[in-house]
């Protein structure tokens, strides 16, 4: 039995076009019968040898149910409700069949979205769900993601910038799909229906145990991603954090309404449920304590903690709050109450446009942004920064702060107005002030929220950039024998799958490096 594909980009919406010709006409009509049913597609042509079968793509994607406006901004309960099965599966079938399909290169963990083999039987996980297996897509997902439910919430999906429904429409919603895939599954653990540590320890099932243990500092994305590689190629791991609880910034900065606790815990802890050991609360020093241990390996994943400052007058003044401390005080339980107040952030990544949707749902009567470049140059999430003008933050785009004004105590934030100019090495074009363009904004609240730095300081035997992050090898090695790095320590501030793909890369360089050491 031969197939064709021919997907037409001329129609309005997409046409995804099958022929399909053979000589047993039985085989060939189950096979039709299969595709009519279960993938939306009619027959155009009919002959004893010979079908077409033809489907219209939709253009939109389908909505995923939000929490209203007047319920989420007095609250942190998730904005993003998920999809229902009937939804998730008529979104899932939106999806071309590419034979080719380049949403699969631009997934940093390399993950089978939407393949398929000749004979059309589902490779990838969306085509799984259209056939509702969702346990199979689930299997699928975890071969290549430790942290399903919570990439599918906070993944900035570069995944779909390559989807070729994008050309004309929605890109499909291949990051809600993966967060669909995992929600399922939890919930029919909670009926009873099903055990997720069990889909877990499949994948050591018959894996042969090695003598040699990898220390691993840092619980963030990119610690526990080595963690989910190494256990699997039979390592032992040990997961070393200063915090009482795993998961970096995943846990302490994130809010609750993009990623509840629940989902990262639940996840975290089936993760532990391969073996992976923990020692929390411990601040570890210099290299030698550990290989004195006995690691044979060690992997630094300590992230970017270290919030910038503006350099401007006054940010010493009181009423200054780091957005990464305010962040993480927050999700500490920290009494923060900005009943009545105006707050103004400073930024454009995640990190600013997090605190002031957090700044509303604390109390703010005013929320504002000033961002030195224009909404498109803004590197935060799209989705994010729809969903803060939808909650109602003011946006100062092209403005920058210069000076911080009070008594003690802040009162005013000067900035000046910019213009754009020739790009620089981010590929942005570069923001210079305007002169006399300055104006004043009220406020009791300041939120720099520019960037992270690595706090490095204490590697004093690793080789470090000028911006004090780890310098690595293609394998994730860095300047001392045994130890590689990966995250943000190396990268710099970036996305967590960015974070969780240098990972996936440093714990091949720790396997290859444990082989020819053994």
């Amino acid at each position: 039995m031969k197939i064709v594909r021919e997907v037409s980009l001329i129609l309005e919406p997409f046409d995804l076009v099958i022929k399909v010709e053979g000589e047993n006409k039985q085989e060939i009509d189950a096979f039709v019968s299969n595709l009519k049913e279960m993938h939306g597609f009619k027959e155009i042509l009919l002959s004893p040898t010979l079908k077409t079968l033809k489907r219209k793509a939709g253009t939109r994607r389908i909505d995923m149910a939000e929490l209203s406006l007047r319920e989420r901004i007095t609250s942190f309960d998730e904005v993003l409700r998920g999809y229902t099965k009937e939804e998730a599966i008529e979104e899932a079938k939106r999806c071309l069949r590419c034979k080719k399909p380049s949403c699969e290169k631009g997934c940093l963990l390399d993950l089978p979205i939407s393949s398929y083999q000749e004979d059309y039987d589902a490779r990838g996980f969306v085509g799984l769900i259209t056939e509702e297996r969702f346990e199979e897509a689930y299997r699928l997902i975890l071969t290549k993601c430790a942290l399903p439910a919570t990439l599918g919430r906070i993944c900035p999906h570069p995944c779909e910038d390559n989807c070729l429904l994008g050309k004309k429409g929605d890109p499909l919603a291949i990051c809600r799909l993966k967060r669909f895939v995992a929600d399922y599954i939890y919930e029919q653990e909670k009926l009873m229906k099903a055990n997720t540590r069990d889909f877990y320890a499949e994948l050591i099932k018959g894996i042969e145990k090695k003598d040699q243990r990898v220390a691993i500092i840092g619980s963030g994305p990119a610690g526990l991603e080595v963690a989910y590689e190494l256990i699997r190629l039979g390592y032992g791991v040990t997961i070393f954090d200063k915090m009482h609880a795993l998961g970096g910034m995943l846990y302490w900065e994130l809010p609750y309404y993009r990623l509840p606790k629940t989902v990262l815990q639940k996840e975290i802890s089936n993760l532990l449920s391969l073996g992976i050991e923990t020692r929390s609360q411990i601040r570890i020093g210099n290299m030698d304590d550990l290989f004195t241990q006995g690691y044979a390996a060690v992997f630094i994943g300590v992230g970017a903690p270290i919030p910038r400052k503006l350099g401007i007058p006054g940010e010493d003044l009181e009423g200054v709050y780091p957005g990464e401390l305010f962040l993480k005080d927050v999700n500490l339980g920290k009494e923060v109450d900005f009943t009545g107040k105006k707050v103004v952030v400073a930024g454009g990544g995640n990190t600013a446009i997090d605190s002031v949707r957090t700044a509303l749902r604390l109390g703010a009567k005013k929320v504002s942004l000033v961002y030195r470049r224009s909404r498109r140059e803004m590197p935060g999430h799209v989705h994010e920064i729809i969903e803060a003008e939808k909650e109602g933050i003011l946006f100062y785009f092209l403005a920058s702060p210069v000076r911080l004004m009070g008594d003690n105590k802040l009162e005013m934030v000067e900035c000046v107005r910019m213009k754009l100019v020739e790009t620089d090495e981010s590929g942005r074009r570069r923001p210079i002030p305007i002169e006399h363009s300055e104006f004043l904004l009220e406020t009791d609240v300041f939120i720099p929220a520019i960037g992270r730095t690595p706090d490095t300081g204490w590697l004093s035997d690793i080789k470090l950039t000028k911006w004090d992050t780890i310098v690595v090898d293609e394998n994730g090695a860095t300047s001392l024998i045994g130890v590689f790095a990966g995250g943000d320590v190396v990268n710099g501030a970036s996305t967590s799958g960015e974070a969780m793909a240098s990972g996936k890369i440093a714990a091949q360089g720790i396997h290859a490096y444990l082989q020819q050491k053994s």
